[in-house]
């Protein structure tokens, strides 16, 4: 599409027939459609690495949905300090959304190539009050995703890890990269990083009308880090 990017892929499963559909071109100024060996920026897929962790945590006890900003961030603003790790998850802690604060955009603009730390991204939004009452509303905002990477920063990332080479996702340099990724997504929504009991809570409730940013297909809801798209497909 105009301005979009400039090809896509996707893996198609039905049972254990896997197929792989491209569309585009894999980069600007080439012919050739995308394909499994090639290597793509992984953008708001590292969003779900995040919360696998932090579900993963949970999990085993280290740490706890109802832990606050204040109790787990203290540094962050006090006006923060009572969203929960839950409301962070699920988006109705009512963080204001970095993304759309012109200074994120100069920076970005300033310097592309450079990546901000998850400190500094919040910075950009460090001065502004809470859109809404926490768990009040539903809105999408990545300042809560950054958030809970930084609940992940003391030494916890490991747990990721862990759980990650238990559902099949590798550092791949090959065409296993789409087989290791589809194999971290069903092991993620199959509870496989972090139990069955934090699982079902996970799943236990979708806010409707709760979308990813942009949104999906259908009818939209979502509950903590997982989106449900509802379409009229069999």
């Amino acid at each position: 599409m105009p301005g979009g990017p400039p090809g896509a892929i996707v893996v198609v499963q039905r049972g254990s027939d896997r197929s792989v559909h491209a569309a585009g071109v894999s980069a600007t100024g080439s012919d050739a459609k995308p394909g499994v060996d090639e290597h793509m920026r992984a953008a708001s897929v590292s969003k779900a690495f995040s919360a696998a962790a932090a579900l993963a945590l949970v999990g085993d006890g280290v740490i706890s949905l109802d832990d606050t900003i204040a109790e787990r961030l203290p540094d962050l603003p006090k006006e923060w300090g009572a969203v929960t790790l839950h409301q962070l998850l699920d988006h109705t802690s009512g963080l204001p959304n970095y993304t759309q604060s012109p200074g994120f955009a100069e920076a970005v603009g300033a310097s592309p190539g450079e990546a901000v730390s998850p400190a500094e991204l919040l910075g950009f939004v460090a001065d502004e009050p809470l859109v809404f009452r926490p768990g009040t509303r539903y809105t999408y905002s990545n300042s809560d995703n950054v958030a809970v990477d930084l609940v992940m920063e003391s030494g916890h990332r490991q747990g990721l890890r862990r759980r990650a080479r238990r559902a099949g996702l590798r550092t791949a340099r090959t065409g296993r990269d789409v087989a290791a990724g589809d194999d971290f997504i069903r092991g993620y929504v199959a509870g496989e990083l972090f139990g069955d009991e934090v699982r079902e809570e996970q799943q236990r409730l979708f806010i409707p009308a709760g979308g990813s940013d942009p949104s999906g297909p259908g009818e939209n809801s979502a509950s903590m880090s997982l989106f449900r798209y509802e379409t009229e497909c069999e």
